[in-house]
């Protein structure tokens, strides 16, 4: 499972790791996960804790009201996961499975924490008003549509105009369909390249991608959907 986790996902979890080393705890809770969450500001999940406006320093605050420091020496040990942790992991996997991504991104996390509702994460965002509903919401006007479910077959053909035929894969196919389902949705006759990039911008791991690369997806996407509107194909 380990190796689906993106770059940013397990960053957050060294960070869990270092706040947790912070509080002089030698576990790492659900608290400390939502502090590395917060404290990595670039992925999906920050920008949707931004937009909620779900800051480190509030974080922090709640939680250091909440929970006293602790008095363990974790200058020569790393901090382990609670039972807790290993569980919002482990759900955060289970969100991935749902949303159909091959990836597990710093979304299905906050998604995961909010899920493990006896954690002290889930306590604080909910104080914060952040809640499961709230947030599933946030993450999906995020990413986008929800993607097809299946595509039949295990390849497709596309056949240019020089009759040379190119095998194109499920996931080129899930693009091509959903850059159709675009154009319909737009009133659009023709199948044009800006409905292949909304498209993209809605595919498994291109957001979280694209996000890490420091371009807003849901403002990119809004963007070119004010300019196809005025846009005749």
């Amino acid at each position: 499972m380990w190796q689906r986790f993106t770059e940013r996902a397990r960053r957050i979890i060294l960070l869990a790791q270092e706040e947790a080393g912070k509080m002089h705890s030698s576990n790492v809770g659900t608290e400390h996960l939502l502090l590395g969450l917060v404290r990595e500001n670039e992925g999906v999940a920050a920008q949707v804790l931004q937009k909620m406006g779900v800051s480190l320093q509030k974080v922090r605050q709640e939680i250091e009201a909440e929970v006293p420091a602790g008095n363990a020496d974790t200058s020569s040990e790393t901090p382990r996961l609670t039972p807790k942790s290993k569980r919002v992991l482990e759900l955060a996997a289970e969100e991935a499975r749902r949303l159909r991504h091959n990836y597990i991104g710093t979304e299905h996390l906050l998604l995961a924490l909010l899920r493990e509702k006896d954690g002290m994460a889930a306590t604080v965002l909910n104080k914060l008003g952040l809640n499961l509903e709230k947030a599933r919401n946030q993450v999906m006007e995020y990413l986008g549509p929800e993607q097809p479910s299946a595509v039949e077959g295990s390849t497709g053909r596309i056949v240019a105009r020089t009759e040379n035929e190119f095998d194109v894969t499920p996931s080129a196919q899930i693009i091509l369909e959903t850059a159709r389902k675009e154009a319909q949705r737009l009133g659009h006759e023709k199948l044009d390249t800006a409905h292949l990039i909304l498209a993209l911008l809605q595919s498994q791991g291109w957001p979280e991608l694209l996000a890490e690369s420091g371009l807003d997806v849901i403002k990119a996407r809004q963007r070119m959907e004010e300019d196809l509107k005025t846009t005749k194909f």
